[in-house]
């Protein structure tokens, strides 16, 4: 065997192994080759959590349940954080008796586990238009949800 065969032979070797891993990446991506696009935006998948959470604890025929969402929505009118729209959950009695941490446990940190939720951290800057209009969107859905 002359060293031209042995050079062929690890110049091959080399571009198997680098073909190798350039499949096995492109098949991280997917189960079919692409990458993970969400189906939902962030702010509706908080919507939906947000609705959900609200659904299985109040009544929406029940004028003081209603009473309490109303107040609720009155409070974030003009919220912008997270804390803001728990510190407003806490200030109506009637939702404080549910639960303190409701929207942490039952909205945020479900939707943040969400097969669909972003895979980047959402900044700051992007908090009152993901966290705020999520849950206002979710609470004002359950309000509707079967009016004419």
């Amino acid at each position: 065997m002359g060293r031209q065969d042995v050079s062929v032979r690890r110049s091959l070797g080399a571009s198997l192994a680098l073909g190798a891993i350039l499949v096995a990446s492109l098949g991280a991506c997917s189960s079919h080759g692409e990458p993970f696009v969400p189906s939902l935006s962030a702010t509706k998948i908080v919507a939906t959590y947000a609705e959900s959470a609200v659904e299985t604890r109040l009544d929406r025929e029940n004028a003081a349940h209603r009473s309490a969402l109303e107040a609720f929505l009155e409070k974030t009118a003009t919220a912008g954080t997270r804390e803001d729209l728990v510190r407003a959950w806490n200030e109506v009695p009637a939702l404080h008796a549910l639960g303190a941490n409701i929207l942490d446990t039952k909205v945020f940190s479900q939707a943040e586990a969400d097969a669909d939720w972003p895979r980047e951290p959402i900044p700051p800057s992007a908090e009152k238009s993901v966290y705020v209009e999520g849950v206002r969107t979710g609470v004002k859905a359950f309000l509707t949800r079967g009016e004419h």
